[in-house]
């Protein structure tokens, strides 16, 4: 078995040869600059919206527009206060190309390595995703139905993307997980096809927590790959 650094992999046994890989894990992650995404939409439900013949609706019922205003205003609000601000449960390409501007605007991209280097120490704002916005677009509506409905709800597959490379250039500090099935199957998957490799997960998913002065417990989980 090996286990996953923040900048390392080492073996912690005999079989040299296995696939099963320890990371750890942060759980019930918290701190009083955190502003939840899931929660700040509720006061912005689009309640005329009958969804019912097109399930796709559920992402307009917490619409892009109004997470994306939120999301300004918090940014707008952190600039005036001068102080630091987390930003939870984004969903939207918008917002991580606003964090790209913010940080090469702070100096945190490399050009010489063209990669960004983000002080999450000190930086002003960071933001996180729920796994399951890189999960699941509104494709997956009408095979999974109510069972995502989550807030923010899943959008179109742009914002997917953007997600997933926010994750991989540092520009999304952490992943909320629940850690059940599903989304161990898909973190096995997109390792698997190279989409994101075991060291920036386990920075996301435990290591990038500390740096942000997050309080959390620790815990470990071991996943197969076969």
């Amino acid at each position: 078995m090996k286990q996953i650094f923040e900048d390392k992999i080492i073996n912690i046994d005999n079989d040299l040869f296995d696939n099963r890989f320890l990371f750890k894990i942060a759980i019930s992650p918290c701190a009083s600059f955190d502003y939840d995404m899931s929660k700040l939409l509720l006061d912005r439900k689009n309640g005329n919206l009958d969804y019912s013949k097109d399930l796709k609706l559920w992402s307009e019922v917490y619409s892009p527009k109004n997470e994306f205003e939120i999301f300004s205003d918090l940014i707008e609000e952190n600039i005036r206060n001068n102080k630091k601000i987390h930003i939870s449960d984004i969903s939207l390409q918008e917002e991580v190309h606003t964090i790209r501007d913010l940080y090469i605007d702070l100096g945190y991209f490399n050009a010489d390595l063209n990669r960004f280097e983000v002080d999450l120490e000190n930086a002003p704002v960071t933001i996180w995703t729920n796994i399951n916005s890189i999960i699941y677009s509104f494709k997956d509506y009408n095979t999974h139905k109510e069972k995502i409905f989550f807030i923010p709800p899943p959008r179109e597959p742009r914002h997917q993307k953007t997600l997933k490379s926010g994750i991989n250039s540092s520009l999304i500090s952490t992943v909320r997980m629940n850690w059940n099935d599903d989304e161990i199957e898909f973190l096995k998957q997109i390792i698997k096809d190279e989409k994101i490799s075991p060291l920036k997960l386990s920075r996301s998913i435990f290591f990038n927590y500390g740096k942000i002065w997050f309080e959390f417990l620790e815990s470990d989980i071991i996943i197969d790959f076969g």
